[in-house]
C-alpha cells in the first residue's frame, strides 16, 4: 500500500503549522485552518483544523515502521513555533499532553503524528480516534464473520433472516458512529512551558 500511494503521488506532509511566538498574526498553514491564534514569548495557544489526519496504527504502531518510512514520507503532521523563550515546553492538543520539547526543537519543526508523552496511551485526540476508528472496524468485520458463521453453520434457524436483517442494521449504525467519530473537528493546542 505503501509503495502505490507514493507511486500515485501522495504527499509527505499531512498538514503543517507555523507560528511565531512573538506576532500572533504570522500564522501560516498548509492542509488546514488555523483560528485564535494568542501568543506571547512563553505560550502559544490557537485552533487546528485539518483537512486530513495523521495515519496511526494504535499503541506500538510505531513498531511497524521499522521497513516502512510512513511516518517521513506520508504522515508529516507538522508543528513549528519560532521566538519562543528559551527552555521546555509542553505541547498539548486538547489537553492531552503530547511531550515536552525545547524551544528550539519547535523552532526547528516536529512531526507530531505519533507524539506522546505516555507510549501506553494515544498521543494526540486524532490518535485517540484512530485507535477506536479500528476497534469498530474490527467489530464490523466480527460482525460480518458471526453472519457467515451463521450461514454456514445454521441454515435452519428460524430466525436466520430475522437476524441477518438485525445484523444489517448494527452494521449501518457501526458505519454511522464511525462517520461522526472522525468528523473533521478544530483541535486546540496549547504551547507552553514545562510544568515543575
Amino acid at each position: 500500500a505503501f509503495a502505490i500511494l507514493k507511486g500515485l503521488g501522495a504527499p509527505s506532509d499531512v498538514s503543517s503549522v507555523r507560528l511565531d511566538a512573538r506576532n500572533a498574526l504570522s500564522a501560516e498553514a498548509r492542509g488546514c485552518r488555523v483560528s485564535g491564534v494568542r501568543a506571547d514569548a512563553s505560550h502559544v495557544e490557537f485552533d487546528r483544523l485539518d483537512e486530513g489526519l495523521p495515519l496511526n496504527f494504535g499503541v506500538f504502531g510505531a513498531l511497524q515502521f521499522r521497513f516502512i518510512p510512513i511516518p517521513e514520507e506520508l504522515d508529516q503532521y507538522l508543528l513549528t513555533v519560532r521566538n519562543l523563550t528559551p527552555g521546555s515546553y509542553d505541547v498539548l492538543a486538547e489537553g492531552r499532553l503530547l511531550g515536552s520539547f525545547t524551544a528550539e526543537q519547535l523552532a526547528g519543526g516536529l512531526n507530531l503524528c505519533s507524539a506522546t508523552a505516555d507510549g501506553w496511551q494515544p498521543g494526540g485526540p486524532w490518535d485517540a480516534e484512530a485507535g477506536a476508528l479500528m476497534r469498530l472496524t474490527d467489530s464490523r468485520f466480527e460482525l460480518l464473520d458471526a453472519q457467515l458463521q451463521m450461514d454456514a453453520y445454521l441454515p435452519a434457524h428460524p430466525m436466520r433472516a430475522s437476524l441477518r436483517g438485525q445484523g444489517e442494521v448494527v452494521d449501518s449504525r457501526i458505519v454511522a458512529l464511525q462517520r461522526n467519530l472522525v468528523r473533521p473537528r478544530p483541535f486546540q493546542f496549547s504551547i507552553r512551558p514545562t510544568a515543575k
